[in-house]
């Protein structure tokens, strides 16, 4: 094992720990908050549980990052013989790519800063350069704004999304309740 993979191992592992420890200690704060009675215990609680909540989203966050980071450099570094996705087109000038980054960076930023994690977790900077990518296809996608091709990214995502349902649908016909039985005892 490179001395790179091993402290990429190393890292995920300890924040894998810190998690664990992040999340027993909101469950923790959680607990006292349900117990506590008075209006000023309850204050506090409610504070240290929303401190403990947001530790444990940001190491939460951050092992996602540094995993997107990871793949991110792997594709990057891999040879094109040996992984599995197409070579990229000729279409991909180094024009193209420069546009593709530029965009992906305002689409990061405006991820990061104004869309709520939970909402669009899978949605990571992968993802924004493959649908850039499909993207690029359009004559006219490099007199396309930046912050424009941004905003079709997240439209895309959105109808992605919508497409997804958050629960199972009710039966179109649900059974009919069976009648009750009266005992006459």
């Amino acid at each position: 094992m490179s001395d790179a993979a091993h402290t990429a191992s190393r890292e995920e592992e300890m924040l894998a720990r810190l998690a664990e420890l992040d999340l027993a200690a909101a469950e923790k704060a959680h607990a006292r908050l349900m117990a506590a009675e008075d209006a000023s215990e309850i204050a506090e609680m409610g504070r240290t549980y929303q401190r403990m909540s947001r530790s444990l989203r940001q190491t939460l966050a951050l092992k996602a990052k540094l995993a997107r980071e990871r793949e991110i450099h792997r594709i990057r570094t891999t040879p094109m013989a040996l992984t599995p996705r197409r070579a990229p087109a000729p279409r991909l000038t180094p024009a193209v790519r420069a546009h593709i980054d530029a965009a992906a960076a305002v689409a990061l930023k405006y991820l990061e800063r104004e869309r709520e994690v939970a909402d669009y977790d899978p949605i990571g900077e992968i993802e924004i350069y493959e649908i850039l990518e499909e993207l690029a296809d359009d004559e006219a996608f490099l007199d396309t704004a930046v912050e424009d091709l941004a905003d079709q990214v997240f439209a895309i995502i959105d109808r992605i999304f919508a497409d997804i349902p958050d629960e199972p649908a009710a039966p179109a016909n649900p059974p009919a309740p069976e009648p009750p039985i009266h005992d006459s005892a």
